[in-house]
């Protein structure tokens, strides 16, 4: 069975040393379908940048000029990404999306505890998936835990915005 799309947790480390995450959870009262279709439009973006860039430059080598190649490419991929917003868009205003930022060289407390709260709820998440997977507990103690999950980060979200 697909695994059930709770939301994604993405870490990252920039220049400098700044490491990033981002911490996204979507409604679980949302259906399997609104929350499928903002999954793939989440991932559209890096596909859709690295395949046109791999396209755009296959076609200049084939004699196309790069200005050509670019338009051409725009129409083609620019009505999937609108597509696939418009079909996500159920979830936009229901989906909570906490971010952390820290130094890696130093890094405040405070900081490192919102990068370890992040952390800890997609942790929660992903060892519940797998133990649904498992069939250590049912989908209805998974959901449980995920509303659960959901309002510690709606709770964190309304903090950041006071």
């Amino acid at each position: 069975a697909r695994p059930i799309q709770w939301g994604y947790l993405q870490q990252a480390v920039a220049r400098h040393g700044i490491v990033t995450s981002l911490l996204v959870i979507y409604p679980p009262d949302a259906s399997d379908r609104d929350r499928l279709w903002a999954h793939r439009f989440h991932g559209f973006a890096p596909v859709a940048l690295g395949g046109g860039t791999a396209c755009w430059l296959l076609l200049i080598a084939l004699g196309m000029s790069p200005e050509a190649s670019a338009v051409l490419l725009g129409v083609l991929i620019a009505p999937i990404g609108i597509s696939l917003w418009r079909r996500a868009r159920p979830l936009h205003g229901r989906t909570i999306a906490l971010r952390s930022s820290r130094s890696g060289m130093w890094a405040h407390p405070d900081d490192e505890r919102r990068e370890e709260m992040l952390s800890e709820l997609s942790s929660v998440m992903e060892g519940a998936g797998d133990d649904m997977r498992r069939g250590l507990i049912t989908i209805e103690t998974f959901e449980s835990i995920w509303a659960r999950v959901y309002g510690d980060a709606l709770l964190a979200d309304a903090g950041d915005r006071r």
